[in-house]
């Protein structure tokens, strides 16, 4: 696996998020994201949620992002609906 992936999925696993997406995208085959205000961009390969969204191209900039510290769940609001995502974990996979 590629060391900036690696950094990247270790990066997102440690940190908690709580924020405004600013935007969501495609890097190195996966989905990535940035938050408004953090610099940091995250890579991650998420599930589909339990009603078969796609994160990357369901999740738009302004929905709010919340995700506990080493948390493999993470919490998309969109106005008042709650979605939730699970990622691989991209160091035993």
């Amino acid at each position: 696996m590629d060391n900036s992936i690696k950094e990247g999925y270790i990066k997102f696993d440690k940190t908690e998020l709580r924020g405004k997406l600013e935007y969501t995208g495609i890097r190195y085959h996966m989905t990535s994201f940035k938050l408004k205000g953090d610099n940091y961009e995250y890579i991650v390969s998420p599930y589909t949620d339990n009603d078969g969204h796609i994160f990357n191209t369901f999740a738009k900039p302004g929905d709010s992002i919340i995700k506990a510290t080493y948390s493999a769940k993470l919490t998309l609001k969109k106005g008042v609906k709650i979605y939730e995502f699970t990622f691989r974990n991209l160091l035993k996979d």
